[in-house]
């Protein structure tokens, strides 16, 4: 039988006990209301976080702008939400990374704390999808549910 790609990255990982999913879930689902707002400040993309992007060196600083700013605000819905977790996570990595790494790159630790926080947190969506509390998982319906009863 052929697997497919989509329904292996979409279906979230289990832990033996609701209780620890939850622990999973609300890291996820606070953090992401938190990040709405910073994403939100910057939408719909303004000139002067393009200019911020194309000063990093970054081809296509226009594409590069919005793809941060859309995965700052749907990126947090769709984490939130727990749907597509592992992808929307990938990306919420992806751009944290490049905040860390280049934006913040002289910044002290201090400055870059909201940004590595994100990205820990985009790292963990990454390795464990929503768990239970998401919509990845009533949609794909993990093979681990006879966890549940």
């Amino acid at each position: 039988m052929k697997t497919n790609i989509f329904r292996t990255i979409l279906t979230p990982s289990l832990l033996p006990h609701w209780s620890q999913d939850l622990l999973l879930a609300l890291p996820r689902i606070v953090g992401c209301y938190f990040l709405i707002g910073f994403g939100w400040s910057k939408f719909p993309c303004p000139a002067w976080f393009v200019t911020d992007v194309a000063a990093l060196g970054l081809p296509l600083p226009f594409l590069f702008a919005w793809a941060a700013v859309l995965t700052e605000v749907f990126g947090s819905v769709a984490l939130i939400l727990g749907f597509g977790t592992r992808i929307a996570g990938f990306l919420l990595v992806c751009t944290m990374l490049v905040a860390v790494l280049l934006q913040k790159a002289d910044a002290d630790l201090w400055e870059k704390l909201p940004s590595m926080g994100y990205l820990w947190l985009g790292f963990a969506a990454m390795a464990t999808g929503s768990g239970r509390f998401g919509l990845d998982f009533l949609l794909f319906k993990p093979k681990q549910r006879a966890l549940l009863e």
